[in-house]
């Protein structure tokens, strides 16, 4: 099409599929990681721990916030999965809700684990 001697190039723009969506999202956290490693060779010994500090505050921000969700939803009889250091994915059932932790049971045994680590099935 041309539009006053200029050539205009039409683009259709589709709806990216849950594939695309999640090679965009990797692609995007790609250029993110490489961004912080470029960076972390050029900063100050001092600029490195305050990076580091801010990633802790929100990793310990985020934990609250998806333990304070968690609590809401979850009772005792509800069936969970955690990801075990012993035993690797676990699934389990809630006996009672505690402040940050639950009592569940699995295999036979209980066991007091971090709100944030669950995941309801």
């Amino acid at each position: 099409m041309t539009h006053f001697g200029i050539q205009v190039i039409e683009i259709i723009q589709l709806s990216p599929t849950k594939k695309q969506k999640c090679t965009l999202t990797e692609n995007k956290m790609t250029e993110n990681l490489n961004i912080l490693h470029t960076m972390l060779h050029t900063w100050s010994d001092e600029e490195v721990r305050e990076a580091w500090a801010m990633i802790a505050d929100e990793g310990k921000r985020r934990k609250q916030v998806k333990t304070r969700k968690l609590k809401g939803t979850l009772k005792a009889g509800d069936q969970v999965e955690y990801q075990s250091r012993r035993t690797g994915k676990t699934s389990a059932t809630i006996i009672r809700v505690k402040t940050k932790n639950a009592l569940v049971e699995a295999n036979g045994q209980r066991w007091n684990v971090p709100m944030s680590m669950l995941t309801k099935v």
